[in-house]
């Protein structure tokens, strides 16, 4: 019995003293580039998902795996849509924010892309549709 109550205090010491940290959500609009030698757009079989390459020479990835809304283009307006340059940036500025602050036992400067951004990918499939994909950031490296 004593075991079962140590461990039920401990439950409730974490869940108490937990910090819910606010994610920032960005959207990134999908446009292709005709004359770029970087795939864009593929499914990965490995993470068995879409990759998105936010760049035709460079820039970071995202993975799309579940969950697509399919919208009307009017809700095209509602997006305020962020470039690769910008989001490094912010990631920088939020970085520097939280410097020395822990989060869980954890310093904020271990946590990647993921952990700062809710991030969505937005394509225009036509002149009647969008599609809004919730992605995953790929290959992030912690920024110091």
């Amino acid at each position: 019995m004593k075991p079962l109550i140590v461990i039920i205090s401990l439950i409730v010491v974490n869940v108490s003293f937990s910090q819910n940290e606010e994610k920032i959500t960005i959207y990134l609009k999908y446009t292709p580039y005709d004359s770029c030698t970087r795939t864009q757009k593929f499914y990965y079989k490995r993470e068995q998902g879409t990759v998105f390459n936010l760049g035709c020479e460079s820039g970071g990835s995202v993975l799309y795996t579940k969950n697509a809304d399919t919208l009307p283009i009017t809700g095209l307006r509602k997006f305020k849509f962020s470039i690769y340059e910008e989001v490094e940036q912010m990631e920088k500025q939020w970085r520097a924010s939280k410097k020395g602050i822990k989060k869980n036992g954890v310093p904020f400067s271990l946590y990647d892309k993921n952990g700062i951004f809710n991030t969505y990918m937005v394509e225009v499939l036509n002149d009647k549709v969008i599609v809004v994909y919730p992605v995953l950031w790929r290959s992030t490296q912690t920024v110091h």
